[in-house]
């Protein structure tokens, strides 16, 4: 049923992460113009403060037959959502410049090096 009414929030800055996740799924579906390359695979770069929820809700819109998965491959904090969103475009910014961007949050990256990236304080 539908919920009418007033819904209100409060966002409070605090710990804030920037993930990097594995898109599990066949390529040819997921990104059908993109060639396979070995060593690449198909990434999600975000940021949050609850990892567990925003791949609940990344998922949500999957059909639950569905064969893609979200798959967690690290994540690093930072004290405020300010210097995460910092991080997290200096990250897409390496996928931009390397070509590996399809996009958004989402790049065809050489698995090693994005996850060499997220690690380094200045990727």
């Amino acid at each position: 049923m539908p919920a009418f009414g007033v819904r209100s929030g409060l966002i409070v800055d605090g710990a804030t992460g920037v993930y990097l996740l594995l898109i599990d799924g066949l390529l040819e579906t997921l990104a059908p113009s993109t060639a396979i390359q070995d060593g690449f695979r198909l990434v999600k770069l975000g940021r949050t403060m609850d990892l567990e929820r925003r791949i609940a809700e990344l998922s949500s819109d999957l059909p639950p037959s569905s064969l893609i998965r979200y798959i967690p491959l690290g994540m690093r904090m930072f004290p405020n959502g300010g210097e995460a969103h910092r991080f997290e475009r200096r990250l897409l910014d390496v996928c931009d410049a390397e070509g590996w961007s399809l996009g958004g949050e989402f790049a065809y990256a050489p698995l090693d090096q994005i996850r060499s990236a997220l690690a380094n304080e200045r990727p």
